[in-house]
């Protein structure tokens, strides 16, 4: 018996995160991180742009692809021959569209958590109330965004290359 493609799709993904996690966050394990380069105030905003767009031109090229799956499949027409691209390219559109939603999905959680991540860190190290500053960008918290954008990329590359196996073995 063999499981679903979406199935061992999402087991794949869920291993790929966790190394990915791993590999970024052993390193830093028990550190802090500091968002002003240079330790200038506010210098991150320069950098954080480039990095929004980034992630929306990771979050655009999937949603593209997703949407070019989905009207092909809507046009599939089961009157007409079909060519064995054709068909390969059906049966594999489930786990390529798996991976290219992980991908606009982390490529959204990226841009967020990042967000999230600069605002706490602006208030926790600049605050009005108090005099003692702190840190609050861990280790944890770096590898989780760095494992965000780097699983989002990973995903949108697999999803293709997915579609080329599928398409193109045997041939």
């Amino acid at each position: 018996m063999c499981a679903h493609p979406v199935i061992l799709s999402v087991i794949a993904a869920i291993f790929i995160f966790a190394i990915v996690y791993l590999s970024f966050y052993l390193p830093r394990k028990g550190k802090t991180w500091d968002y002003d380069p240079g330790g200038r105030k506010g210098e991150f905003e320069t950098h954080a742009g480039r990095y929004q767009a980034l992630a929306q031109l990771m979050f655009g090229a999937a949603a593209a692809s997703i949407a070019f799956l989905i009207g092909f499949l809507v046009n599939i027409d089961p009157a007409k021959s079909r060519s064995v691209y054709n068909l390969r390219l059906e049966r594999a559109t489930p786990s390529i569209t798996l991976f290219l939603c992980l991908s606009a999905t982390f490529g959204l959680g990226y841009a967020l958590f990042q967000a999230l991540f600069y605002e706490d860190y602006v208030h926790a190290r600049y605050p009005r109330e108090s005099n003692q500053p702190r840190e609050t960008y861990t280790g944890a918290k770096y590898a989780w965004n760095l494992t965000l954008a780097a699983s989002g990329l990973l995903y949108f590359i697999i999803a293709y290359i997915l579609a080329a196996v599928w398409m193109f073995a045997g041939s």
